[in-house]
């Protein structure tokens, strides 16, 4: 049950599974199928208590260097949230992240590497 501070109503909501925290999301993308198309949709409750819808999208893949001067392909999995898109990009073979990106704010754009 979600009871909005704002609304004098009660709001029943059934999901179709249990939602996820907010620090759920690196464990998510890293064991979405690796397959490109591939879109699922999961529920997480925001930091102000809102329930909000996140969904993950294989959108492709792409090559990343590594600190050791080795390459691999990475699958770009996109995850949005509330009008905003993180890009992880995932070794399908060792489900280990190797890069993200995430957009801010209009203009602004992140890259990291995980060492």
């Amino acid at each position: 049950r979600i009871e909005p501070a704002d609304v004098d109503e009660t709001i029943d909501l059934t999901l179709d599974a249990a939602p996820f925290g907010p620090g759920s999301v690196g464990l998510i993308v890293r064991a979405v199928p690796m397959t490109e198309g591939y879109l699922a949709t999961a529920h997480t409750f925001s930091a102000d208590d809102r329930l909000e819808e996140m969904t993950f999208e294989v959108v492709g893949a792409e090559a990343v260097g590594l600190d050791d001067g080795t390459t691999v392909t990475a699958m770009a999995v996109e995850m949005r949230l509330d009008g905003r898109t993180q890009r992880y990009l995932i070794d399908p073979e060792t489900r280990e992240l190797v890069k993200m990106a995430v957009a801010p704010a209009p203009g602004a754009s992140i890259e990291a590497t995980p060492r």
